[in-house]
């Protein structure tokens, strides 16, 4: 049996998916794999059910979840999925490499002052990652700056906050913003 998840859907540990129902059941799936989530098998009376495991506790155990030992594909800077999201920023942000993910970041048009920029963290990641809202007022690669940067957590599932950055405009009409993350 080869189970694979869609759409970037991770299920929660303790989710439990019907997968097959019968009369009787003789005998068990001799091979079973799962990309994206761990499952433990139940074989009850009547029904084959999947239930979520806890995922990876750290990021080596997310690219071995991910991709096994040793695999090319689970490189840092590597984007198996071809979403233009790096391995080090699905795992930073709670993405699924092997599923195009929807836009992690976003960002309201500067008002009052500030532009408030959106982006979501994953809790596991945060033990291990930094997160940095930066801004710039051109592209150079030395002008960023976090200066003035205040972060507010809108909400928490326990397992992926939802962030909101407000960056300060110092009253220019337009300022470039993004995610920095990094390892300490």
């Amino acid at each position: 049996m080869n189970v694979s998840l869609i759409d970037s859907f991770v299920p929660t540990a303790g989710n439990s998916f019907t997968v097959l129902t019968y009369a009787s059941q003789t005998g068990t799936f001799a091979n079973f794999h799962s990309i994206g989530a761990s499952f433990t098998r139940n074989y009850n009376a009547g029904d084959f059910t999947l239930t979520a495991t806890h995922g990876p506790a750290n990021y080596a155990e997310w690219k071995n979840f991910y991709f096994g030992a040793g695999s090319p594909e689970s490189a840092d800077n590597a984007d198996p999925d071809h979403d233009g999201v790096s391995n080090l920023m699905e795992h930073a942000t709670g993405g699924n490499p092997l599923h195009s993910d929807p836009v992690l970041t976003s960002q309201d048009p500067a008002a009052g002052g500030f532009i408030h920029f959106y982006y979501r963290r994953s809790i596991i990641a945060m033990a291990e990652l930094q997160f940095q809202v930066e801004w710039n007022d051109g592209l150079s690669p030395d002008g960023w700056h976090s200066l003035g940067v205040t972060e507010t957590i809108l909400s928490d599932d326990g397992s992926i906050q939802q962030v909101k950055a407000q960056v300060p405009t110092n009253g220019k009409a337009s300022r470039f913003v993004h995610l920095k993350v990094n390892s300490p």
